[in-house]
């Protein structure tokens, strides 16, 4: 099961900065586990989105805790388990036909 952790950094560049490394590192060895799908800061720097594969929201957490960042207090997560719906998105005939060469 996919669970998104919405996590906030604290307004430390310095402490972040000299942290980084070790939190990439950390995410890319996730990544290889296949227990990380995806990852990504926010525009705005405040924090990052990081959606984990596991079974249950108590791993997510210990996912979450064990990042560099969280172990030395520079961040903090909550957890949300996600459900993706797709559905295939069709243009307008309007629209199809006026594309039509």
């Amino acid at each position: 099961m996919k669970f998104a952790a919405f996590v906030e950094y604290v307004s430390e560049p310095e402490r972040l900065a000299q942290l980084r490394p070790a939190h990439r590192a950390y995410l890319q060895d996730l990544l290889q586990q296949g227990r990380l799908v995806v990852a990504g800061p926010f525009a705005d720097g405040t924090g990052a989105l990081f959606v984990y594969e596991v079974a249950n929201e108590s791993e997510a957490s210990k996912l979450a805790a064990n990042d560099p960042f969280a172990k030395r207090r520079c961040s903090g997560a909550c957890h949300e388990a996600l459900e993706a719906r797709f559905r295939e998105r069709r243009q307008p005939e309007s629209a199809a036909m006026r594309c039509r060469i």
